[in-house]
């Protein structure tokens, strides 16, 4: 356990609590017993408010809309899926996250995009045209 005598570098320590007040309150005491440390609030939690407020903004709305409908067309048609799955290999597939997962717009969009290749590869791969849904 850290103490009065303790460096920053010698302890690390961290600590989740039920909501805002209940932080700022317990910040207060930990940086009065423990002048050197540095207590900050829910970084996560920011980062999230910050991606839905991106994705509320009408030209980033309408490229979500696109690749969750790309995405959802991928997976919703067994040889579309099946085509995908032979090139990208073991690599990171699609995925769509509900809408209440942290952060989902741009962990799906992430991984959107890091399949561009593959989208363009199926494409052009020849058992393309052979594919009837």
């Amino acid at each position: 356990a850290a103490d009065a005598g303790s460096t920053p570098f010698d302890v690390y320590a961290a600590v989740v609590m039920d909501n805002t007040s209940t932080n700022y309150a317990a910040f207060k005491l930990v940086e009065q017993v423990f002048p050197w440390l540095i207590c900050l609030g829910c970084r996560t939690h920011f980062f999230d408010l910050v991606c839905e407020d991106v994705f509320n903004i009408d030209e980033f709305k309408a490229i979500l809309k696109a690749v969750l409908a790309a995405t959802k067309f991928i997976k919703g048609h067994k040889r579309v899926l099946k085509l995908f799955e032979q090139i990208k290999g073991k690599g990171p597939g699609v995925v769509t996250y509900p809408d209440t997962r942290f952060a989902y717009a741009a962990l799906t969009l992430y991984r959107f995009q890091v399949n561009m290749n593959n989208f363009f590869s199926m494409i052009n791969h020849p058992d393309w045209d052979e594919i009837t849904e």
